[in-house]
């Protein structure tokens, strides 16, 4: 199945800029980005951005949990 390349926006202000460039199967998954004790989550805003001169769709971020023990 191809992968579609979307763009992450929002959340922690130090998420590395190589961390918000991402592969999805289906534009109807969210993308879970493990960082520190915990998932942050993203979901399709319905929107698309330009970088590099290339439309991605943009997944914003909506929420944060905590990494189970």
């Amino acid at each position: 199945m191809d992968q579609i390349r979307v763009l992450l926006v929002g959340g922690p202000a130090d998420l590395p800029p190589a961390d918000c460039i991402r592969e999805v199967v289906s534009m109807a998954e969210s993308v879970k980005v493990a960082r520190g004790n915990g998932y942050e989550h993203f979901r399709y805003s319905g929107e698309s951005l330009e970088l590099d001169g290339a439309h991605l769709p943009a997944f914003r971020w909506f929420d944060r949990t905590r990494i189970a023990e």
